[in-house]
């Protein structure tokens, strides 16, 4: 299902790059394939590519997916997920380490605004 899923993303992707405008890709992208779906996408439309990799302490992770299972979200990651999660993750090799760049989500809103900012510029 995950393939799937993101195949349908890189397909709405694809056809929006089509059209002349950018997007922003949000997903865990936990694969060095689903990684490489995205670079080749990006290499096909001749557009640029970053990866941000968002990163929390486990601690404040499991509090904010508590938090949000309180509430209505159309997202699967919960917090009784997160460790065989975090332990499937695969590290992010030589050629993404080159287009990427670490976001602590801890941090204050205006921070990572600031932090963004510097790196995508």
């Amino acid at each position: 299902m995950t393939e799937r899923v993101y195949e349908e993303v890189f397909r709405r992707a694809s056809n929006v790059l089509a059209s002349g405008r950018g997007v922003i890709l949000d997903a865990s992208f936990r694969t060095e394939r689903q990684r490489r779906g995205a670079l080749e996408l990006s290499e096909r439309h001749g557009v640029p590519l970053r990866f941000i990799q968002c990163q929390v302490p486990r601690e404040l992770a499991v509090s904010r997916l508590t938090e949000r299972s309180d509430g209505a979200s159309i997202s699967d990651g919960r917090a009784e997920l997160y460790d065989s999660f975090a332990a499937s993750f695969e590290p992010f090799d030589a050629l993404n380490a080159g287009l990427s760049f670490v976001l602590d989500t801890s941090r204050t809103d205006s921070e990572q605004e600031t932090f963004l900012r510097h790196q995508l510029s």
